[in-house]
């Protein structure tokens, strides 16, 4: 029979269930983040209800992302009281474009949860697919001449907004859509057969720096929708062994594994130094043999899974301690490039990961004999000019492998890591630069392409490591991640075929096929006289004809496509437009902004039109 309830027991049955009842209602009604944001800031100030008279209200999202997928309808948006609690709040919105147009405002219906915390709105946005934010502003209804002082504290400008992206509800070319499910390479990394190398399919090539570990969790939904089949991130040896000969590879398996099922695969950075051995790099024959055996172990674990293995990261600068030594670190990448290769003949391993394109280095290490073991040469091509900077210093490189790879290897190069910091550059040229860095990239046969960063690393806005990410801390969507989506939704499963030859040098005309006969033309300038961003020249949105393509000051560039029908364009982030022609051709005006227009529609035969630039 079963053990009596103790006495006890029932005199604490109701207390337990009211207090678990107010748990769920608190956890439904009020969004986790807003919750453990107070929580944090109450362990270094008072409680909230002791808040100072002048502290602001905070703005939270309590949706995942707020990435809206199609018709997607409401996300919540929660609200945080501060000093001044509103007896009757009322809540108005407006929608921004990345334009700065207003395309959405009014009032919203507020939800208090509990008076003393705050509440909630909803919002339903009707907006075609773009990047948009969403400014609030909260008056007590009981004192109207009063305004509730709010900020967002997951921004680096903390200004009373939140973001939100809507992304068409199905990819606009045939292939991978970087949708939950889709499939890993068959036989393991596709990615550096010959195929792949001489025409990567671009979704392929694509990936971002993360610096999470673990489960996925909250990253798992952002990822996958991106699209992107490459993460990279520290494979670290200090913290795998931690006892000699003894390795713990846990920390990274639920990670792994999680990612995996979306198509998304690591590239892992072995690094750094173990002081088991020796303190900074692994410089000592003991120090290198140890290190060696961590990373042939690193592959055993990991075999099952599609993983690029990446010697070390930027050892040119500060990362090889005590101090940058080119043969020392060229002596441990052959060291553990040629026992990987004799274990695992079909691992793939790159190196050396430079910060820049520095040939001085590199030449070291080929010089060593590293390009007889290794699968690609990995460069980090970061630079404060044009991501289009970087073709010339790709040409110097192949030159330089040409002259030391083995007789009949063809060694490709990866930029590993590569991106450009919303703190120097506007969050709109940040987007900009992302989609340029990517079809620079594959126009130059680059058949890996890293970003760096996922999300943002914190929230100072003077501090540049903060600013890299395609998310902010809350996992809202910058300008750059809703640009990276379009792109990979837009020329996932196609292939680049050509750059178009155009009289001007700095006009750029990016040809992506597919073998179901689809074709998307990707254009821009880099000639306009000011890169701040593209300016819609139409005040409507989707409007058709040719005045929704969008057009930058100073920009004279105008693209003619010979076509008698209306063709579809995109802008840079997803915004769809139908070209009109007009006397047997359809004009464009180039920006620095790029956009996508469909020449020909899966299925579809016939020659693709002429093109010409003028201007």
């Amino acid at each position: 029979t079963a053990n009596p309830e103790p006495a006890w027991a029932a005199g604490w049955a109701f207390p337990v269930l009211a207090i678990a009842i107010f748990i769920a209602l608190v956890a439904v009604l009020f969004p986790l983040s807003a919750v453990t944001s107070w929580v944090r800031r109450s362990s270094t100030s008072t409680a909230l209800a002791a808040a100072s008279p002048d502290a602001p209200a905070q703005l939270h999202s309590s949706a995942s992302g707020n990435i809206l997928i199609g018709e997607q309808p409401a996300f919540r948006i929660a609200f945080q009281w501060g000093g001044i609690r509103p007896e009757e709040p009322q809540v108005l919105y407006r929608i921004v474009d990345a334009d700065g147009r207003t395309v959405q405002e009014g009032e919203l219906p507020f939800y208090s949860t509990l008076p003393s915390l705050g509440g909630y709105v909803e919002l339903t946005p009707d907006v075609p697919p773009g990047w948009y934010e969403v400014s609030m502003t909260v008056k007590d209804a009981a004192q109207p001449d009063r305004l509730v002082p709010l900020v967002n504290p997951s921004r680096p400008d903390r200004r009373p907004v939140v973001a939100f992206t809507r992304l068409a509800a199905s990819p606009a070319t045939a292939g991978s859509t970087g949708t939950a499910g889709d499939a890993a390479p068959a036989g393991g990394v596709a990615l550096l057969t010959q195929t792949n190398l001489l025409a990567p399919v671009v979704r392929s090539t694509l990936g971002v720096n993360i610096h999470f570990g673990g489960a996925p969790n909250a990253h798992v939904q952002p990822l996958s929708i991106l699209g992107v089949r490459w993460i990279r991130q520290d494979f670290t040896w200090s913290r795998i062994e931690t006892k000699r000969g003894e390795y713990d590879f846990s920390s990274y398996d639920e990670q792994v594994a999680g990612l995996a099922k979306y198509g998304i695969f690591p590239l892992f950075i072995l690094d750094y130094g173990n002081s088991l051995y020796q303190d900074g790099a692994p410089r000592s024959a003991e120090a290198r043999a140890a290190f060696v055996r961590f990373a042939v172990a690193a592959v055993a674990h990991y075999r099952q899974y599609p993983v690029i293995w990446e010697i070390w990261n930027e050892p040119n600068i500060h990362f090889w301690q005590p101090r940058p030594n080119a043969q020392e670190y060229a002596t441990l990448a052959v060291e553990t490039a040629r026992a990987i290769k004799a274990a695992y003949p079909d691992a793939v391993v790159v190196a050396p990961g430079t910060s820049g394109i520095d040939l001085g280095f590199l030449e070291t290490c080929f010089r060593s004999g590293l390009l007889q073991y290794v699968d690609g040469v990995s460069v980090h091509p970061y630079r404060n000019a044009a991501p289009e900077t970087a073709a010339d210093d790709y040409r110097k490189l192949r030159e330089l492998i040409t002259r030391y790879a083995p007789a009949g290897k063809g060694v490709p190069i990866l930029s590993s890591e590569w991106g450009y910091s919303a703190t120097n550059v506007s969050e709109r040229e940040q987007s900009n630069y992302l989609v340029r860095t990517w079809l620079t990239n594959l126009a130059s046969g680059i058949p890996l392409s890293i970003w760096y960063d996922w999300i943002n690393d914190g929230t100072d806005p003077k501090e540049g490591e903060h600013n890299f990410g395609l998310l902010y801390p809350d996992f809202t969507p910058k300008p750059a991640f809703a640009a990276a989506a379009t792109l990979i939704r837009t020329l996932g499963g196609l292939r680049f075929d050509q750059r178009l030859a155009w009289p001007h040098s700095d006009d750029y005309g990016l040809l992506f096929t597919g073998p179901n006969g689809a074709a998307t033309l990707v254009a821009w300038t880099t000639a306009a006289s000011s890169t701040a961003g593209a300016t819609s020249t139409s005040s409507t949105p989707n409007a058709g004809g040719n005045s929704g393509v969008a057009g930058i000051a100073g920009s004279s560039r105008l693209l003619h496509i010979a076509s008698t029908r209306p063709l579809t364009a995109l802008d840079l982030f997803g915004r769809s437009t139908l070209l009109q022609p007009k006397d047997g051709q359809v004009n464009v005006p180039l920006s620095n902004s790029p956009v996508y227009i469909q020449l020909r529609q899966p299925g579809e035969d016939g020659e693709l039109p002429n093109t010409e630039v003028t201007g």
